[in-house]
């Protein structure tokens, strides 16, 4: 969170770099499985991996194992880890079924103790904590083209309030810097996709704050993807169909004076403000393939601002201060990160 570390996963190990020097930090942290996710807990103290068997958490500058984490039963499909660490939240693919599980599983990193489990209807595809780890959002698949969010009280393990029903064929689980819902970073709101874009709600009462309400029935235009600003006061609503926009959180509508960004965004991240998103994105189809490419857009103007190489699936970072870029999986070495220091557009 203040830029002076940079984390990076693969499928067979994490290593942290000092970001002003590039410098390993300590040998990289090797961990049995595929690769779930990964990132900083505890105000950047903490690095967690969330792989097919399990959660480990180590101190990020030591190197030194933190806690027990969580050993899985089953193959892991979908993990979220909370902001001081002390929490994971996991679903597994119970063999032979080919589909995640129909809960949740709330484990004490501390100790690797289960907590509460929290039961779904349909499959659980998608945790996310809110900023001060005590809600709990999740996402279930009804059927091919309906989704149904929760807000959970993790202290009682109870919804907040009923869930909530949208109209989503988003593909699940999310990719890496993609998410169906987002709290805002006051935890006060939460925002969900859903067809007509993308709707806001009060977590406390699950009332409707601003965007179309059920029932959704444009699948046409369905969200894919949703981001806070840092202040709270904008949404970026990521739509492969009609173009991804700066929306207004307390209305949900795109900011009158500016563009689409026109490309289908595979995986992005935001600029604190909101003004700037770097996205792995389509340029157009190949002789076989879809042809991509890794850049920064102005949110405003929808104008590509720098194109920084053309990929497959770059994955993109931008510090905390915005002014550099990290992209992994970019030009010809697929399994290398490139650091890009960001100037102004000419």
């Amino acid at each position: 969170p203040d830029g002076s570390l940079l984390l990076t996963a693969c499928d067979k190990d994490v290593q942290i770099w000092d970001a002003r020097t590039y410098a390993p930090m300590g040998q990289p942290v090797a961990y049995p499985g595929g690769l779930v996710t990964a990132g900083f807990a505890a105000s950047g103290r903490m690095a967690y991996v969330a792989h097919s068997k399990g959660v480990e958490l180590w101190n990020a500058r030591t190197g030194e194992r933190v806690g027990s984490g969580v050993n899985a039963h089953f193959p892991v499909y979908a993990a979220a880890v909370s902001p001081d660490g002390t929490r994971a939240v996991i679903n597994s693919v119970i063999p032979p079924s080919p589909m995640p599980e129909r809960a949740l599983h709330l484990f004490d990193t501390r100790t690797g103790r289960e907590i509460p489990q929290l039961p779904h209807i349909d499959w659980a595809v998608f945790a996310a904590f809110s900023p001060d780890g005590r809600r709990l959002l999740s996402m279930e698949r009804v059927g091919m083209h309906f989704a149904r969010f929760h807000v959970w009280d993790l202290a009682s393990g109870r919804d907040l309030f009923p869930p909530i029903r949208t109209s989503s064929s988003l593909n699940c689980p999310p990719g890496f810097g993609t998410a169906p819902g987002v709290f805002s970073p006051d935890g006060h709101r939460v925002a969900l996709v859903g067809s007509r874009r993308f709707a806001v709600f009060d977590t406390e009462s699950g009332t409707r704050l601003a965007g179309k309400g059920p029932p959704y029935d444009d699948e046409d235009s369905s969200a894919d993807g949703l981001a806070f600003s840092a202040d709270g006061k904008w949404i970026v609503c990521i739509d492969n169909r009609l173009g991804t926009s700066l929306c207004d959180a307390a209305t949900a509508k795109p900011r009158a004076d500016m563009a689409y960004v026109p490309d289908a965004i595979y995986s992005f991240s935001i600029s604190a403000d909101a003004t700037r998103i770097a996205c792995s994105y389509r340029v157009g189809r190949g002789v076989n393939d879809v042809v991509t490419a890794t850049g920064i857009f102005d949110l405003l103007t929808g104008k590509l601002l720098h194109r920084l190489g053309d990929a497959e699936d770059g994955i993109p970072a931008l510090s905390p201060s915005g002014d550099r870029l990290a992209v992994t999986g970019t030009g010809t070495r697929k399994d290398e990160t490139t650091v890009w220091r960001l100037l102004e557009a000419k």
